[in-house]
């Protein structure tokens, strides 16, 4: 959209063949609202250098570009003058050029915006989770102020600006949950390596008594709030049903069991929620909120993607539940995993910045130097459109007009 002009664009969504990337909800080369742009994630076919590589070396090229004259209406008597007709049905012609390094540069520069935006956003998501890990460890939970109310009312509202140092770039709000997702999926892969790593460890019972959300033994509480004795008897066989599926052995068998039933959960999580944090929410951040009621989630249409926030609220929800429907799963405790994730998603967004100021952007500087844009006034190689026009012969077809152009 920042090029703002039809052919360079229709030329750019097609080269190396990126028309899924074209215009949504909006016309081609102009920007349009959040929900025209897709926020899936690993859209570019290819290495991304070899991507700028390529369109640096490509050499310049022309677009003809037609120009239809608007329709106009005529009447019964005027369609029936063959001189109005003729000239109604003719067509203009010109050629776009596409200077390729002049768009190769213009993809650096708005990365490079990018890339401070998302060292930005990388920063916020560390803080912030790093601060929900603290205040989730607190044995007394802290009650929320009245300053914090009225500062997320400010937030929700939009009275507060989520800022970098410089100008914001237009789609922030779709970085931030973009840049959350990524680093959430690192985290999910990062929290099965871990397991693995217990798997493999010497001491697999002290690596599991160590873990917070692995446990080796299972204590199901009887309540004794009612004398009934039917009620009582249901609530025995309830509990009966409950241990006859649970593992059973010594600790090193349990903690294998644990060790084995948070992989399978895991996977089994990670199957559902990879591909929506793939695919993305389309919702702006007040359209999310909207659709949110108290104590419901909101509403999923099937094959809709999801933020980062609705993965770690699915995780919430266990509080302090086990993982059902899995075998060792009375021995995995999800919310407390979620606890985990979050502070191994911490890790991941120092990892993310590192990896944009060390990797991403002297790749880009070094593209910048090697494939330098061409030095020329403003307009040099463009040439005027009406000095291009040619009036195509109405009563031949366009093609046939284009050849005799070319002769």
């Amino acid at each position: 959209a920042a090029l703002r002009n039809e052919a360079q664009v229709s030329w750019l969504s097609k080269f190396l063949g990126h028309d899924h990337l074209g215009p949504k909800l909006r016309d081609t080369g102009s920007a349009g609202p959040p929900s025209s742009y897709t926020p899936a994630l690993c859209q570019l076919r290819g290495n991304w250098v070899e991507y700028l590589e390529t369109l640096g070396n490509t050499p310049d090229d022309v677009v003809e570009v037609e120009l239809a004259q608007p329709p106009q209406r005529f009447s019964e008597r005027q369609k029936k003058n063959p001189f109005l007709m003729a000239q109604a049905l003719k067509s203009m012609f010109y050629e776009e050029p596409i200077d390729t390094r002049w768009i190769l540069h213009r993809l650096l520069r708005t990365a490079d915006a990018l890339i401070d935006n998302w060292s930005f956003h990388y920063g916020i998501l560390e803080e912030t989770d790093r601060e929900r890990c603290y205040r989730d460890a607190m044995p007394v939970k802290a009650l929320p102020s009245t300053e914090m109310n009225a500062a997320e009312e400010l937030r929700i509202g939009g009275e507060t600006v989520y800022k970098t140092e410089s100008e914001e770039m237009p789609l922030a709000s779709f970085d931030r949950r973009l840049c959350d997702r990524l680093a959430t999926l690192r985290a999910l892969e990062l929290l099965d390596k871990e397991l693995d790593g217990l798997a493999a460890s010497s001491d697999v019972v002290q690596a599991v008594t160590d873990c917070p959300y692995l446990r080796l033994n299972f204590e199901y509480e009887v309540r004794d709030d009612c004398q009934d004795e039917r009620i009582l008897a249901k609530r025995a066989a309830r509990q009966a049903r409950l241990e006859a599926s649970f593992v059973e052995g010594d600790e090193e068998e349990k903690a294998r069991s644990a060790i084995q039933g948070g992989k399978l959960f895991l996977a089994k999580f990670r199957e559902t929620w990879a591909p929506r944090l793939n695919m993305g929410s389309r919702l702006t951040d007040l359209e999310k909120y909207a659709r949110r009621r108290p104590g419901l989630k909101a509403p999923r249409k099937p094959g809709t993607g999801a933020d980062a926030d609705e993965v770690m609220e699915e995780l919430w929800y266990f509080r302090d539940a086990y993982a059902f429907g899995v075998e060792g799963g009375e021995l995995v405790l999800p919310g407390r995993m979620g606890n985990r994730v979050r502070e191994l998603r911490a890790d991941v967004a120092v990892q993310c910045r590192a990896e944009l100021a060390n990797e991403v952007e002297p790749v880009m500087k070094r593209l910048a130097k090697e494939l330098p844009e061409v030095d020329e006034a403003l307009g040099a190689r463009t040439t005027s459109l009406t000095s291009a026009f040619r009036i195509a012969d109405s009563s031949v077809t366009r093609q046939e007009s284009v050849d005799r152009s070319s002769v």
